[in-house]
């Protein structure tokens, strides 16, 4: 089953006035090729997996007020012949890691999924 776990360095406990609108937290990464990863929506070797990692001081720094995030996504630039995700899942952690080492981290909370997705369009492909 793929999933990409999320971390985030944010504690959920804190009721304050949601922000709404598309916030990009970090830097433009480039694209990826077919084969590429870190790729949040790639399929290309099956059953794969990712995590990323936004501190909240990227959240922070993009905008971002303390709260409950209602939706995640990411810039499509290319959709490909074959990009049906089996079983796509998003899962997310509050953590105080800075870093991501090469063991994935459990304990995470799936908010998304499992469910098959095909991007069908090039953009934002946002994930309530």
């Amino acid at each position: 089953m793929k999933k990409i776990t999320l971390l985030l360095f944010v504690f959920f406990t804190m009721l304050v006035n949601a922000q709404t609108g598309v916030v990009v937290v970090g830097a433009n990464s480039g694209t990826t090729s077919t084969t590429g990863y870190p790729a949040p929506l790639q399929d290309y070797y099956k059953n794969s997996r990712q995590q990323f990692l936004y501190t909240a001081a990227e959240l922070s720094g993009s905008g971002l007020v303390a709260g409950n995030i209602t939706q995640i996504g990411w810039n499509v630039v290319a959709v490909g012949t074959s990009a049906l995700e089996e079983g796509y899942t998003i899962s997310i952690k509050p953590t105080t890691l800075t870093a991501l080492s090469t063991t994935f981290e459990t304990g995470t909370t799936v908010v998304y999924g499992p469910t098959d997705f095909t991007p069908s369009a090039t953009g934002n492909v946002m994930f309530t």
